[in-house]
């Protein structure tokens, strides 16, 4: 089975992540061709992939903006009535000759390109990281497209209330965006305590679109717990009830 993963990022920040686990998982039975519609990547992000896993990024030639690329989705735009641009010419092409059985996107983004999938009869799987500081700026046509996804899944409590509410059909269960590698360190830690039971932690940056609101109800709700947020908050929201560590360059899960 050809198994594809679409992702919007190569870089090492926690969507990618994901998507280099989930590549990783499915390549010890799977042929998996991990998908990229941005040209930059770190130049780690292919160490951290199993050989068996294949690497396609959209070339930067069709992406950068410039006065050619404009005059060139102006003019596809118009011929083919807003269904064609540069980039799902490029993803159509792929499809056609990669042929995957199955497409996993591994973000809310990018739902033209999912048309083209589902009108290929390829089955598609939404897995969405965000709250409803993205999902809200999704159009009545584009949620139309995530609800026909075969399946439309959050990585966490808020994301599938967060989906509900603006009428996007999510499966109820939420699978927690985490990696391997970190669930064994957390696993494997002799630093855990028992006091740390009575501590909750979140990593995220962005607090509105990460969902912050919540973790103050949360805390406030949860007095016997301490609550710990990790990442930028650029937001000015009430942090009363939350200590904001602010951004780190390794977070010490094995405190919690």
């Amino acid at each position: 089975m050809k198994f594809m993963v679409v992702t919007h990022s190569m870089s090492l920040t926690g969507a990618p992540k994901v998507a280099i686990d989930i590549a990783n998982y499915f390549s010890e039975s799977s042929e998996v061709l991990l998908v990229c519609v941005n040209s930059e990547h770190k130049d780690n992000f292919r160490s951290k992939l199993k050989n068996a896993c294949k690497i396609y990024s959209i070339p930067n030639a069709l992406i950068t903006s410039n006065i050619i690329n404009k005059t060139c989705n102006f003019i596809l735009r118009k011929t083919t009535r807003k269904i064609f641009n540069v980039k799902t010419m490029w993803f159509s092409f792929l499809l056609k000759n990669l042929q995957p059985d199955i497409i996993l996107f591994n973000t809310f983004y990018h739902t033209d390109l999912q048309n083209f999938a589902q009108g290929k009869n390829i089955p598609t799987i939404r897995y969405i990281h965000e709250n409803t500081g993205f999902l809200k700026n999704l159009t009545a046509s584009e949620i139309n497209i995530l609800n026909s996804s075969s399946l439309n899944i959050g990585c966490a409590p808020s994301v599938v209330k967060d989906a509900r509410e603006l009428g996007i059909k999510i499966d109820q269960t939420f699978y927690p965006a985490t990696t391997d590698n970190l669930l064994d360190h957390t696993a494997s830690s002799k630093q855990v305590t028992k006091k740390s039971r009575n501590k909750i932690l979140t990593v995220g940056s962005d607090g509105f679109r990460k969902g912050f609101g919540y973790a103050v109800d949360i805390s406030k709700s949860l007095t016997g717990y301490e609550y710990s947020w990790y990442g930028d908050i650029t937001d000015q929201m009430e942090q009363n009830s939350i200590k904001c560590q602010g951004l780190v360059d390794s977070v010490p899960f094995y405190k919690y």
